[in-house]
């Protein structure tokens, strides 16, 4: 199976905007009153992964993965810009512990050590959590263990091929993930206005 295959497990649809009824190609097609008020619908992803300042590929994916989303409208963080004290006299554990709390979605691109850990330790904190971790991991301890407990909470991760590391596959897909979050609470708040409109008029009959 493919990543993009893979990532159509997680339920990633590449059409979005299809659902308010709009072509998504077609951006006039779109009535501008709801474009406005589903682009209000802002959010504030923390995307974990190596130093962003290595020139390994996945510290550059970690990077196009931010800025998809911010191209989006979104308020995209890496964990270093978050950090409240860096003597670390406050553990770095724990600021991140904050962080998870603040933050609406977690993106994890765990391909060393340290963000492997941070998968391990507040991935099921995180109000939405995505993980990408190397295909190399299948049939590994990290397979059978913190894969497969983010699978028995329905966040399965993704594994990804080292050639997915050359294409927009992981950024594309990140930013599809939030966006679902995005369409799925606008579809829901505009349902629970619809129906708010609705009540007066049943009270009245």
């Amino acid at each position: 199976t493919s990543s993009a295959g893979r990532v159509r497990e997680r339920t990633l649809s590449l059409s979005s905007l299809r659902s308010l009824g709009a072509n998504p190609s077609s951006p006039s097609s779109i009535p501008y009153d709801t474009l406005t008020r589903y682009q209000c619908h802002c959010y504030r992803p923390l995307v974990w992964g190596p130093d962003p300042t290595s020139d390994s590929p996945v510290a550059k994916k970690r990077k196009e993965v931010r800025k998809s989303l911010d191209k989006l409208g979104h308020h995209v963080f890496f964990s270093e810009d978050l950090i409240f004290d860096k003597t670390y006299k406050v553990p770095a554990n724990l600021q991140e512990r904050v962080q998870v709390g603040e933050m609406d979605a977690v993106i994890c691109l765990a391909s060393d050590f340290g963000p492997m850990q941070e998968a391990q330790e507040f991935g099921k904190q995180a109000k939405e959590f995505l993980l990408w971790i190397s295909s190399r991991a299948r049939g590994t301890y990290t397979d059978s263990g913190l894969a497969q407990q983010l699978r028995q909470a329905r966040l399965a991760p993704i594994m990804f091929e080292d050639r997915d590391l050359g294409s927009c596959v992981i950024a594309a897909a990140s930013a599809e993930w939030v966006e679902q979050i995005r369409m799925n609470i606008y579809a829901i708040e505009e349902e629970r206005k619809r129906l708010n409109e609705m009540a007066p008029t049943r009270g009245a009959s």
